[in-house]
């Protein structure tokens, strides 16, 4: 795992990554905020766990310990992670609800890379893989001005994480797992009057702000 970075909160060493947790089974790196990382530090302290920073990613870690992948779903923010648990040798990407924050990977070497910047997963050009072009992703880009495949690059190989999921690799399998969907109704408003619906609206709107 390496790491350049920005730093925001805990501009001391404590708040550098990759960072562990407690007993150096867990590794992270993880690029993005989390807004409620004070109140599930508070819980997560209230359960014993100890933290070494101020940093606002460090609750990810301790959340893992905690909940394991069920962490995804209490986490607000936006974010990129990946998680190396080095006694189940497991490695966990995972990408925020809507995808705010990038997320790319490619088979080479034998193995699976991750970046948060496609360009520097060119790294590994002819270890297994060599980039090109992807035209049929070009041909869409040209006619809608997005691409329509969430998962799927101009770079043939490179491929983005999906918003709202998460990935495991371990044991050379890749399997994935989808944590959360609109659709499927987590803050989907229900029939109602707008009497109802206009103050938690505003409340959704505050907290959002704040």
């Amino acid at each position: 795992l390496g790491f350049r970075r920005l730093s925001i909160l805990d501009l001391s060493a404590n708040g550098h990554q990759p960072m562990t947790n407690e007993d150096g089974r867990l590794w992270l790196v993880a690029n993005g905020e989390i807004y409620n990382y004070r109140a599930l530090r508070s819980e997560l302290e209230g359960r014993g766990h100890v933290f070494r920073s101020q940093s606002d990613c460090e609750v990810i870690l301790h959340a893992y310990e905690q909940w394991g992948t069920g962490c995804l779903e209490r986490l607000d923010g936006m974010f990129a992670w990946l998680l190396w648990d080095r006694q189940a040798r497991r490695l966990i990407a995972a990408r925020d609800r809507l995808g705010i924050k990038p997320l790319y990977y490619v088979r080479a070497a034998g193995g699976l890379a991750f970046a948060s910047e496609a360009k520097a997963l060119f790294a590994l050009d002819g270890q297994g893989w060599r980039p090109s072009l992807d035209e049929t992703q070009l041909d869409t880009w040209l006619h809608f001005p997005f691409l329509t495949d969430p998962e799927r690059t101009m770079v043939q190989g490179i491929r983005k994480v999906p918003p709202a999921t998460y990935a495991v690799w371990e044991d050379g399998e890749l399997t994935w797992h989808r944590y959360w969907n609109l659709a499927a109704g987590e803050g989907r408003p229900e029939a109602g009057a707008f009497a109802d619906a206009a103050p938690r609206l505003r409340s959704l709107l505050v907290d959002t702000v704040r």
